[in-house]
């Protein structure tokens, strides 16, 4: 739709919930009407006005739209269920049109992707090269993520890039989160092409996807136990035994990469807590 002129007009609240294309009013749906040369596509969130179309051809146009994100919303629902993050990363990367990085909750990376065929970005090598669930990937992520300058629902934010750094480019990140638990983080740069309204609801919409899925699948499997082990063992917190143990074997069959955990700073050796944390410390790296 580049070649066309447009004009959006849409709430900052609205949502990616709509289904089809009408010539009424139908909940759920767009209306589709044109005034002179230029075609309407209306709803209660706002108005899309391309100029110097004729209503069928446009007609036909959104409707392919919406047609072509319920397909994609399939592959990716197909993804999710049989945890095949490498194609959702690749599904992701076909909508966004940038690169894709989803990891759990210790920054352990579950899918990757770079613009279509392109290479790698470099912000992506740098996780591998300094370590998938290492302090320096985790502070690394942490320190780009936390310069947030928008807030968005589905714990959906907007981070800026800082040129001279390792992230050189912004883009939107989401903890993938169910009732106070977090299972999950996506990640897509605003790099190949810059990233708009229209992209933060569908990061909302599919953040609140995953969210569902791995909560439910997380409920008959367990498959999602290690639930942020390197941010609480960094920052002093308690850890259940059965956490590191399924960290453990997580880290024995994950992907190539790095896998080490650095903690300093004892304030105090014979305490209990930071003697049990040092124990569970030196459990994980043990394996490793």
């Amino acid at each position: 739709m580049s070649k066309f002129e447009i004009e959006v007009s849409l709430s900052s609240q609205a949502e990616m919930e709509l289904n089809s294309a009408q010539s009424i009013y139908i909940p759920g749906c767009v209306r589709v009407f044109s005034d002179n040369t230029d075609l309407f596509c209306e709803h209660d969130q706002g108005t899309i006005r391309i100029k110097k179309l004729d209503l069928k051809s446009g007609y036909l146009l959104i409707q392919s739209i919406f047609d072509w994100y319920q397909d994609w919303l399939i592959q990716v629902d197909h993804a999710i269920i049989s945890n095949d993050f490498e194609a959702l990363a690749e599904a992701c990367v076909k909508t966004f049109d940038n690169p894709v990085l989803i990891q759990d909750s210790n920054y352990r990376i579950l899918g990757m992707s770079g613009h279509c065929d392109a290479e790698i970005p470099p912000e992506w090598y740098y996780i591998l090269e300094n370590g998938q669930s290492s302090v320096k990937g985790y502070e690394f992520m942490s320190k780009a993520l936390h310069s947030s300058n928008m807030i968005y629902r589905q714990n959906v934010r907007r981070f800026q890039g800082k040129p001279g750094t390792l992230m050189l480019s912004g883009g939107l990140h989401a903890t993938i989160a169910f009732r106070g638990r977090n299972f999950g983080k996506l990640t897509v740069l605003d790099s190949s092409r810059k990233l708009n309204r229209g992209d933060v609801c569908l990061f909302e919409y599919l953040s609140r996807r995953m969210a569902i899925y791995m909560a439910t699948i997380s409920g008959e499997t367990q498959n999602y136990l290690d639930t942020e082990i390197i941010e609480s063992l960094a920052m002093g917190k308690a850890v259940p035994k059965e956490c590191v143990t399924y960290f453990q074997s997580l880290i024995q069959g994950s992907r190539e990469g790095k896998f080490s955990v650095l903690v300093t700073n004892f304030s105090d050796p014979n305490r209990r807590g930071d003697w049990r944390t040092f124990q569970l410390i030196k459990n994980i790296i043990s394996i490793n």
